[in-house]
Protein backbone atom coordinates (compact mmCIF):
# COMPACT_ATOMS: atom_id res chain seq x y z
CA UNK A 1 0.00 0.00 0.00
CA UNK A 2 1.06 3.39 -0.68
CA UNK A 3 2.16 5.51 2.11
CA UNK A 4 2.47 9.36 1.53
CA UNK A 5 5.48 10.66 1.78
CA UNK A 6 5.45 13.75 4.19
CA UNK A 7 5.99 16.91 1.71
CA UNK A 8 9.43 17.93 2.55
CA UNK A 9 10.90 19.28 -0.71
CA UNK A 10 11.70 21.01 -3.08
CA UNK A 11 12.63 23.71 -1.11
CA UNK A 12 11.06 27.30 -1.95
CA UNK A 13 13.33 29.13 0.61
CA UNK A 14 17.19 28.16 1.33
CA UNK A 15 18.88 29.59 3.83
CA UNK A 16 22.99 29.56 3.50
CA UNK A 17 24.84 30.10 6.64
CA UNK A 18 27.94 31.74 5.99
CA UNK A 19 31.50 32.75 7.69
CA UNK A 20 34.07 34.64 5.35
CA UNK A 21 36.00 31.09 5.17
CA UNK A 22 36.44 29.60 1.38
CA UNK A 23 34.32 26.50 2.97
CA UNK A 24 31.26 28.74 3.47
CA UNK A 25 31.84 30.39 -0.19
CA UNK A 26 31.88 27.23 -1.36
CA UNK A 27 28.52 26.15 0.33
CA UNK A 28 26.93 29.04 -0.56
CA UNK A 29 27.65 28.08 -4.78
CA UNK A 30 26.11 24.84 -3.58
CA UNK A 31 22.79 26.90 -2.26
CA UNK A 32 22.74 28.90 -5.01
CA UNK A 33 23.06 26.32 -7.35
CA UNK A 34 20.02 24.08 -5.88
CA UNK A 35 18.10 27.53 -5.94
CA UNK A 36 18.33 28.11 -9.38
CA UNK A 37 17.44 24.40 -10.21
CA UNK A 38 14.22 24.14 -7.84
CA UNK A 39 13.44 28.08 -7.99
CA UNK A 40 13.61 28.78 -4.63
CA UNK A 41 15.04 31.97 -3.01
CA UNK A 42 18.26 32.32 -1.58
CA UNK A 43 18.91 33.99 1.74
CA UNK A 44 22.47 34.64 3.14
CA UNK A 45 22.82 34.98 6.83
CA UNK A 46 26.26 36.08 8.40
CA UNK A 47 26.81 36.60 12.09
CA UNK A 48 29.33 38.95 13.97
CA UNK A 49 29.86 39.12 17.50
CA UNK A 50 31.85 42.81 17.52
CA UNK A 51 29.56 45.53 15.24
CA UNK A 52 32.89 46.67 13.53
CA UNK A 53 33.10 43.92 11.31
CA UNK A 54 29.53 44.24 10.12
CA UNK A 55 30.66 46.30 6.98
CA UNK A 56 33.41 44.22 6.37
CA UNK A 57 31.37 41.13 6.59
CA UNK A 58 29.08 42.47 4.20
CA UNK A 59 30.41 43.96 1.45
CA UNK A 60 32.70 40.48 0.90
CA UNK A 61 29.27 38.56 1.21
CA UNK A 62 27.84 41.34 -1.58
CA UNK A 63 30.84 40.58 -3.74
CA UNK A 64 30.23 37.08 -3.78
CA UNK A 65 26.33 37.47 -4.07
CA UNK A 66 26.98 39.94 -7.27
CA UNK A 67 29.20 36.89 -8.86
CA UNK A 68 25.94 34.89 -8.26
CA UNK A 69 23.89 36.93 -9.78
CA UNK A 70 25.98 37.27 -12.79
CA UNK A 71 26.93 33.50 -13.64
CA UNK A 72 23.68 31.80 -12.41
CA UNK A 73 20.98 34.35 -12.40
CA UNK A 74 20.23 34.01 -8.44
CA UNK A 75 19.31 37.19 -6.78
CA UNK A 76 20.52 36.08 -2.99
CA UNK A 77 19.25 38.06 0.06
CA UNK A 78 22.16 38.85 2.39
CA UNK A 79 21.43 39.55 6.00
CA UNK A 80 24.51 40.21 8.47
CA UNK A 81 23.60 39.86 12.33
CA UNK A 82 24.90 40.96 15.23
CA UNK A 83 25.29 38.06 17.77
CA UNK A 84 25.96 34.58 18.21
CA UNK A 85 26.02 32.95 15.18
CA UNK A 86 23.94 29.23 16.39
CA UNK A 87 21.26 31.14 17.47
CA UNK A 88 20.97 33.73 14.65
CA UNK A 89 20.93 30.67 12.35
CA UNK A 90 18.14 28.99 14.43
CA UNK A 91 16.05 32.09 14.22
CA UNK A 92 16.42 32.55 10.12
CA UNK A 93 15.60 28.71 10.10
CA UNK A 94 12.01 29.29 10.66
CA UNK A 95 11.38 30.80 7.99
CA UNK A 96 13.42 28.60 5.36
CA UNK A 97 12.78 25.37 3.87
CA UNK A 98 16.41 24.40 3.53
CA UNK A 99 19.48 25.07 5.42
CA UNK A 100 22.95 24.88 3.62
CA UNK A 101 26.37 25.14 5.25
CA UNK A 102 29.90 24.11 5.21
CA UNK A 103 31.42 21.70 7.17
CA UNK A 104 34.51 22.60 9.72
CA UNK A 105 36.22 20.10 11.82
CA UNK A 106 35.83 21.32 15.99
CA UNK A 107 39.50 22.20 16.62
CA UNK A 108 38.76 23.05 20.48
CA UNK A 109 37.84 20.79 23.41
CA UNK A 110 34.17 22.01 23.89
CA UNK A 111 33.71 21.60 19.55
CA UNK A 112 34.98 18.12 19.28
CA UNK A 113 32.49 16.88 23.12
CA UNK A 114 29.45 18.82 21.67
CA UNK A 115 30.28 19.75 18.10
CA UNK A 116 31.34 22.24 16.09
CA UNK A 117 28.79 25.31 16.05
CA UNK A 118 27.30 24.33 12.74
CA UNK A 119 26.84 20.88 12.92
CA UNK A 120 24.70 21.96 16.50
CA UNK A 121 22.76 23.40 14.32
CA UNK A 122 21.68 20.89 12.20
CA UNK A 123 20.77 18.66 15.67
CA UNK A 124 18.96 21.81 16.74
CA UNK A 125 17.15 22.74 13.84
CA UNK A 126 13.38 21.36 12.20
CA UNK A 127 14.21 21.45 9.02
CA UNK A 128 16.25 19.27 6.10
CA UNK A 129 20.15 20.36 6.64
CA UNK A 130 22.50 20.12 3.85
CA UNK A 131 26.29 19.86 4.86
CA UNK A 132 28.46 20.71 1.98
CA UNK A 133 32.04 19.10 1.65
CA UNK A 134 32.53 18.91 -2.05
CA UNK A 135 33.53 21.43 -4.68
CA UNK A 136 30.71 23.12 -6.02
CA UNK A 137 32.40 27.02 -6.80
CA UNK A 138 33.77 26.99 -10.01
CA UNK A 139 38.15 27.37 -10.00
CA UNK A 140 38.75 30.94 -9.88
CA UNK A 141 39.60 32.16 -13.50
CA UNK A 142 36.87 30.08 -14.95
CA UNK A 143 34.46 31.14 -17.43
CA UNK A 144 30.79 31.84 -17.82
CA UNK A 145 30.19 28.20 -19.51
CA UNK A 146 31.57 26.70 -16.06
CA UNK A 147 29.50 28.05 -13.40
CA UNK A 148 26.94 26.33 -15.18
CA UNK A 149 27.18 23.00 -12.88
CA UNK A 150 24.48 21.26 -11.49
CA UNK A 151 23.24 21.90 -8.16
CA UNK A 152 21.62 18.51 -7.85
CA UNK A 153 23.41 15.02 -7.50
CA UNK A 154 25.14 12.47 -9.41
CA UNK A 155 24.71 9.02 -6.93
CA UNK A 156 23.42 9.68 -3.57
CA UNK A 157 23.28 7.06 -0.73
CA UNK A 158 20.01 7.10 1.09
CA UNK A 159 21.03 5.67 4.46
CA UNK A 160 17.47 4.67 6.32
CA UNK A 161 15.92 2.46 9.41
CA UNK A 162 13.13 0.30 8.77
CA UNK A 163 10.09 2.51 10.32
CA UNK A 164 7.29 4.17 9.17
CA UNK A 165 9.30 7.52 7.95
CA UNK A 166 11.65 5.90 5.91
CA UNK A 167 9.87 6.39 3.26
CA UNK A 168 9.88 10.32 3.92
CA UNK A 169 13.53 10.31 3.73
CA UNK A 170 13.62 8.52 0.52
CA UNK A 171 10.95 11.19 -0.87
CA UNK A 172 13.19 13.87 0.16
CA UNK A 173 16.43 12.54 -1.00
CA UNK A 174 14.59 12.07 -4.26
CA UNK A 175 14.64 15.94 -4.84
CA UNK A 176 18.49 16.17 -4.90
CA UNK A 177 19.09 13.46 -7.72
CA UNK A 178 19.91 13.87 -10.94
CA UNK A 179 19.64 10.16 -11.01
CA UNK A 180 16.37 8.12 -10.07
CA UNK A 181 19.30 5.35 -9.67
CA UNK A 182 19.76 6.31 -6.10
CA UNK A 183 20.79 3.21 -3.42
CA UNK A 184 18.68 2.84 -0.43
CA UNK A 185 20.62 1.59 2.67
CA UNK A 186 20.49 -0.16 5.75
CA UNK A 187 22.83 -1.54 8.18
CA UNK A 188 21.52 -4.98 9.75
CA UNK A 189 22.86 -4.94 13.54
CA UNK A 190 24.28 -7.65 15.58
CA UNK A 191 25.57 -8.10 19.04
CA UNK A 192 28.45 -9.98 17.13
CA UNK A 193 29.92 -8.07 13.92
CA UNK A 194 30.52 -9.87 11.06
CA UNK A 195 33.83 -8.98 8.52
CA UNK A 196 32.53 -6.84 6.06
CA UNK A 197 33.34 -6.52 2.60
CA UNK A 198 34.60 -3.22 0.93
CA UNK A 199 31.33 -2.18 0.44
CA UNK A 200 29.78 -2.91 3.59
CA UNK A 201 28.19 -6.24 2.58
CA UNK A 202 28.17 -9.29 5.26
CA UNK A 203 30.72 -11.30 4.46
CA UNK A 204 28.35 -14.42 4.93
CA UNK A 205 24.47 -14.37 5.09
CA UNK A 206 22.53 -12.80 8.13
CA UNK A 207 19.93 -15.26 7.30
CA UNK A 208 16.22 -13.74 7.67
CA UNK A 209 17.59 -10.32 9.07
CA UNK A 210 18.62 -9.46 5.74
CA UNK A 211 15.73 -10.80 4.05
CA UNK A 212 13.16 -8.94 6.28
CA UNK A 213 15.49 -6.15 5.87
CA UNK A 214 15.54 -5.79 2.28
CA UNK A 215 11.85 -6.18 1.71
CA UNK A 216 11.65 -3.74 4.61
CA UNK A 217 13.44 -1.31 2.10
CA UNK A 218 11.49 -2.42 -1.10
CA UNK A 219 8.65 -1.46 0.58
CA UNK A 220 9.79 1.71 1.68
CA UNK A 221 11.01 2.53 -1.88
CA UNK A 222 7.20 1.96 -2.98
CA UNK A 223 5.99 3.97 -0.37
CA UNK A 224 8.14 7.03 -1.18
CA UNK A 225 6.06 7.47 -4.59
CA UNK A 226 7.53 8.93 -7.64
CA UNK A 227 10.97 10.39 -6.15
CA UNK A 228 11.77 6.67 -4.69
CA UNK A 229 11.31 5.21 -8.78
CA UNK A 230 14.32 3.78 -9.92
CA UNK A 231 16.09 3.79 -5.99
CA UNK A 232 17.56 -0.06 -5.63
CA UNK A 233 17.66 -1.53 -2.19
CA UNK A 234 21.26 -2.51 -0.18
CA UNK A 235 21.76 -4.11 3.19
CA UNK A 236 24.77 -3.92 5.23
CA UNK A 237 25.39 -5.81 8.16
CA UNK A 238 27.44 -3.87 11.49
CA UNK A 239 27.00 -0.92 12.84
CA UNK A 240 25.51 1.40 11.37
CA UNK A 241 27.44 4.45 10.80
CA UNK A 242 30.38 2.63 9.90
CA UNK A 243 28.61 0.55 7.19
CA UNK A 244 27.40 4.01 5.78
CA UNK A 245 30.50 6.05 5.55
CA UNK A 246 32.10 2.64 4.13
CA UNK A 247 29.14 2.42 1.72
CA UNK A 248 30.00 5.90 0.38
CA UNK A 249 33.11 5.36 -0.68
CA UNK A 250 32.47 2.09 -2.12
CA UNK A 251 29.76 3.58 -4.71
CA UNK A 252 31.65 6.84 -4.30
CA UNK A 253 28.85 8.83 -3.90
CA UNK A 254 28.30 12.33 -3.46
CA UNK A 255 25.65 12.72 -0.93
CA UNK A 256 24.47 10.42 1.97
CA UNK A 257 20.95 11.48 3.15
CA UNK A 258 20.40 10.26 6.64
CA UNK A 259 17.39 10.78 8.97
CA UNK A 260 17.22 12.63 12.21
CA UNK A 261 14.91 11.91 14.87
CA UNK A 262 13.81 13.77 17.38
CA UNK A 263 14.83 12.86 21.13
CA UNK A 264 15.63 14.63 24.55
CA UNK A 265 17.89 17.69 24.62
CA UNK A 266 20.45 16.18 26.60
CA UNK A 267 20.96 13.68 23.84
CA UNK A 268 21.32 15.57 21.06
CA UNK A 269 23.47 18.08 22.34
CA UNK A 270 26.57 15.90 22.66
CA UNK A 271 28.10 14.03 19.94
CA UNK A 272 28.23 10.54 19.47
CA UNK A 273 24.98 9.28 17.53
CA UNK A 274 25.35 7.81 13.96
CA UNK A 275 24.63 11.40 12.02
CA UNK A 276 27.23 13.09 13.93
CA UNK A 277 29.74 10.07 13.20
CA UNK A 278 28.52 10.05 9.60
CA UNK A 279 29.05 13.89 9.02
CA UNK A 280 32.60 13.60 10.64
CA UNK A 281 33.84 10.56 8.34
CA UNK A 282 31.92 10.30 5.04
CA UNK A 283 33.58 12.71 2.22
CA UNK A 284 30.56 13.02 0.45
CA UNK A 285 27.80 15.83 1.08
CA UNK A 286 25.61 14.85 3.69
CA UNK A 287 22.00 15.39 4.08
CA UNK A 288 19.88 15.34 7.67
CA UNK A 289 16.51 15.19 7.16
CA UNK A 290 14.04 15.17 10.38
CA UNK A 291 11.66 12.52 10.40
CA UNK A 292 8.82 14.08 12.29
CA UNK A 293 7.98 17.16 11.07
CA UNK A 294 6.11 19.54 12.78
CA UNK A 295 4.61 21.42 9.48
CA UNK A 296 4.42 20.95 6.12
CA UNK A 297 8.10 21.90 4.38
CA UNK A 298 6.81 24.70 2.44
CA UNK A 299 5.49 26.89 5.12
CA UNK A 300 7.71 28.73 7.46
CA UNK A 301 7.28 28.22 11.24
CA UNK A 302 5.81 30.27 13.30
CA UNK A 303 8.15 32.12 15.92
CA UNK A 304 9.12 30.95 19.11
CA UNK A 305 7.12 32.05 22.12
CA UNK A 306 10.38 32.46 24.11
CA UNK A 307 13.85 32.41 22.63
CA UNK A 308 15.01 29.43 25.61
CA UNK A 309 12.55 27.45 23.46
CA UNK A 310 15.09 27.39 20.95
CA UNK A 311 17.11 24.60 23.29
CA UNK A 312 14.12 22.70 23.00
CA UNK A 313 14.10 21.73 19.18
CA UNK A 314 15.52 18.44 19.43
CA UNK A 315 17.33 16.47 16.38
CA UNK A 316 18.70 12.55 17.01
CA UNK A 317 19.51 10.21 14.34
CA UNK A 318 17.55 7.31 12.62
CA UNK A 319 19.63 4.91 10.22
Amino acid sequence: MHTEAPPHLPPRRILAVADRTPAARNAIWRAALLARECGASLHVLHAVRDAREAGAARMALEQLCAILQQRLGIAAEVEVAQGDLLKEATRAAREANLVVLASRPGNSLRERVSGAPLERLVRLIRIPALVVKRPAAPPRGASLADAALPGRYARVLVSVDLGRDAAGVIAAAGHFSRDPAMEVFHAVGARKELPQDAGGEAARPAGTAVERARAGLRSAIAAAGDPGQGASAHVGFGRAAACVVMRQRAIAADLVVIGKRQRGLFADYFLGGITQQVLAASRSDVLVVPTRMPRAIAEPAAPATRPDEDARLHGGVAT
